[in-house]
């Protein structure tokens, strides 16, 4: 058994070690800061030009903003917007610690899917310690369906 540990630290720090080093030699790109500025200077003319117009052209617009928003309320209410990025990474998440209950607010729906991660869930908790390896499945499953791969 100790020779298996010593062999696996080894490997690990085998494949460790560039890892790091090609972490610490990359330069950083403030990629972040960039697009912040452009969106500043962007938010910056669509101001001015909002202010250009007149009483009547703004009115049209609060307007046109009115309607969309409603659309937008009435899509929300009706579950026909799409996944946001916040959800799809607490839906992956979820598909780790719970993976079936990932798989169901993912689909609305019990599938085959969410069955067989619920199998593969309850008997790997029955028997964790001959089959652990279960769980891993469930929330593989639970990925590939939260991702759309499956």
């Amino acid at each position: 058994m100790k020779k298996l540990i010593i062999l696996l630290t080894g490997l690990w720090i085998l494949f460790a070690i560039p890892v790091v080093k090609a972490a610490e030699t990359e330069p950083t790109v403030k990629k972040a800061a960039i697009s912040e500025d452009l969106a500043r200077a962007e938010l910056d003319k669509a101001v001015a030009e909002f202010n250009s117009l007149s009483k009547k052209e703004k009115k049209n617009r609060f307007k046109e903003v009115k309607i969309v928003m409603k659309q937008y309320k009435a899509d929300k209410k009706a579950g026909k917007l799409e996944d946001t990025d916040t959800s799809l990474i607490l839906l992956a998440i979820l598909a780790i610690l719970l993976p079936p209950l990932a798989i169901y607010l993912k689909e609305r729906n019990l599938t085959w899917k969410f069955w067989v991660s619920a199998g593969l869930l309850v008997t790997g908790i029955i028997i964790l310690s001959a089959l652990p390896f279960l769980w891993v499945a469930s929330a593989a499953l639970a990925l590939l369906v939260v991702f759309d791969i499956l």
